[in-house]
Formats: structure tokens, C-alpha cells, sequence
């Protein structure tokens, strides 16, 4: 029986089906009756005698209603996940309001959000176990490690322990000097040859074109993130259909500016670096309010995100902008 958190749950129980086991996942809502734990027991007992096959119990729910594992038998293997949210002690209402009467509208991805600062600070804390986990640490890494891959399972990575294997190994003889600690992609010009752009592209490609099966851009990213926190951003399928439009028209720039490249249907460093360059004073001012909250956990937070990080997350929260564009814009 391990206790664990979600993600890395999530992890392990990938990784016990990848070797054949069985997972059952079990959501408690309510306490477990004895018959309920009782008919889980006997249907473990029946698949492993129909599939040969070992049995592991995912339970997930809060903490009063996970039950006690001495009472389930059948299973191989259980991992009890606590569900509870961390909470906050103070109600961030009145800071919320502070911030609404001092914004500075962002526009990302074609988008104008009204309120980003306010969106941050909602996301802090709504989110706090995943900033002080993983946006806390980016940047204080010399080397990819078994601790920041743990960092970046708090972010949904579901890096397996194969995987963070291959990646701590790859790390080791990646081009990291063409790329200074404190590269920022606002200065990664993808018009000029040879400058950062095409550095941190050739850092990205080095564990790129030799992933194996199961390691995708968005792992790489979570990982490169962690290790160059004002470079690269945390770029996954959903920051990449919100970007969908806006990095098709930077390719379209970016192919004309560089005819030593390979044609390409999309730039999304380039497009998210546009709207860094557009949004500098904004964001400035995001900062600005959110460190006026005088909240030591709001301040260091934000001490510690890049600008890029920062426009992920309004990029992320903004599912309900203010304005979106018209069909005449598109």
C-alpha cells in the first residue's frame, strides 16, 4: 500500500498497466461500506483468475472518506490518493478587488483580457501546491535531475521513471552553454541567424529529435522550463490551440525573414514572443499589483515567475476573455 499524491498516482498506475496490471480506480465521495469493500476484494480475486493479470487499487477522494486499507483484500497493489485542496488561510476577496481597480488589459493569443492581474492572483491561489512545487524552484537547477522531474509531475508531466531516466541521461550532453541561464525569449529574434532563437531551437531539438516513444514536445517542455524559466514556455496542446492563429501568422513572418530555414506552418516561440514585446508595460503592471497585495506568498510568486510563465497563465485562465476576435479579423 503506498499513499501518494494524484500525479505521481497517475504515474505509477500508467506505468502498472503499461506491465499488464489491471487498474481499478475507485472515486470516494462517501465513506466505503464493508459490502462495497468486500465486492472490490472479490472482483480483484475474479480478474486475476480470469486474466492472470495483477490487480492494483487506484482510491482517490479526501482524506475522511479514503478507506482503511486492511479492509480491502484481493489487490496486489494499492495506492491511496488524497484529494484535499490545500487551503489558504486568509479569503484572497478583498486583495482580488484591490487588484480589479488598478488593471492593465493584456492581450494574448489575438485575446484581450481585462483583468489579468486579477486572473494571476486567482490562479496562485487556486494553485498554490503547483507554484511553490514547480514555479518556485524553475531556474535554481544545474543539471536535470530525479528532484526537478519530481517538480514537474506537480504540472501533470506523467513522466514515467523510464523517462525521467532517458531525460536526466540526454541532459548531460545537451548544448546548454548556447544558452545563458537567464536567456529571455523576448530577445530570441527568430530573424536573426545564429542568435538565440536558433540556440535555444538547437537546445529544444537535442532532446526533441531522439525522444523515444512517449516523450512528447510538452514533457520536453515542462523539463527545458524548469531549467531556463524566461526562455522557454510550457508550450502543450492547449497553450497551442489558443495560439493556433497567432502562430500560423508569425510562421508566414518568420518564413520570409529566414530562407535558410525549413518552410514551417506554425512559430509559436516567435508568436508568444510577440506578445511579450507588446504586453511589456502590462505585464510590468500585473507585477506591480500584484505585489501591492502585500501577501508573502503573492509577493514571492511572484518575485519568482518569468514574464513567460506569467503569459502562460493568463493565457490558460482566460477560457472566458472579454473580447475575442471578430470573423472580419480572422
Amino acid at each position: 500500500m503506498l499513499h501518494t499524491d494524484v500525479v505521481q498516482a497517475d504515474v505509477l498506475a500508467d506505468e502498472r498497466r503499461d506491465s499488464g496490471a489491471t487498474v481499478h480506480r475507485l472515486e470516494c465521495t462517501a465513506p466505503l461500506s464493508a459490502t462495497s469493500t468486500m465486492i472490490l476484494g472479490c472482483e480483484a480475486r475474479l480478474m486475476r483468475a480470469v486474466t492472470h493479470r495483477p490487480q492494483l487499487l487506484f482510491v482517490c477522494g479526501p482524506g475522511q472518506y479514503l478507506p482503511n486499507p486492511d479492509t480491502i483484500d484481493g489487490f496486489d497493489e494499492i495506492l491511496m490518493v488524497t484529494t484535499d485542496n490545500e487551503t489558504l488561510e486568509d479569503d484572497p476577496a478583498d486583495e482580488v478587488d484591490a487588484v480589479l481597480a488598478v488593471e492593465t488589459p493584456i492581450t494574448v493569443a489575438g485575446v484581450t483580457v481585462a483583468d489579468p492581474a486579477a486572473r494571476v492572483l486567482r490562479y496562485l491561489y487556486d494553485h498554490a501546491r503547483t507554484v511553490r512545487r514547480y514555479d518556485m524552484t524553475a531556474g535554481h537547477y544545474e543539471a536535470v535531475t530525479q528532484e526537478l522531474i519530481a517538480a514537474t509531475r506537480v504540472l501533470a508531466s506523467r513522466i514515467s521513471d523510464n523517462q525521467a531516466t532517458w531525460l536526466i541521461d540526454r541532459a548531460k550532453t545537451a548544448p546548454w552553454d548556447l544558452v545563458p541561464r537567464h536567456s529571455d525569449l523576448a530577445n530570441a529574434d527568430p530573424c536573426q541567424r545564429h542568435g538565440l532563437y536558433d540556440h535555444a531551437s538547437e537546445l529544444f531539438a537535442h532532446f526533441r529529435s531522439a525522444a523515444p516513444k512517449g516523450i512528447k514536445a510538452a514533457k520536453i517542455y515542462k523539463v527545458l522550463h524548469l531549467m531556463r524559466p524566461e526562455l522557454f514556455p510550457i508550450l502543450d496542446s492547449r497553450l497551442a490551440a489558443r495560439y493556433d492563429l497567432s502562430a500560423k501568422q508569425a510562421a508566414h513572418a518568420v518564413n520570409v525573414c529566414r530562407d535558410d530555414l525549413p518552410t514551417s506552418k506554425y512559430a509559436y516561440w516567435a508568436a508568444i514572443r510577440q506578445d511579450l514585446l507588446n504586453n511589456t508595460s502590462a505585464l510590468a503592471a500585473v507585477r506591480d499589483s500584484l505585489t501591492a497585495t502585500d501577501d508573502p506568498f503573492i509577493v514571492e510568486a511572484i518575485g519568482r515567475l518569468s514574464d513567460v510563465r506569467i503569459l502562460d497563465i493568463i493565457t490558460w485562465v482566460a477560457a472566458d476573455n472579454d473580447s475575442t476576435p471578430s470573423p472580419e479579423d480572422l
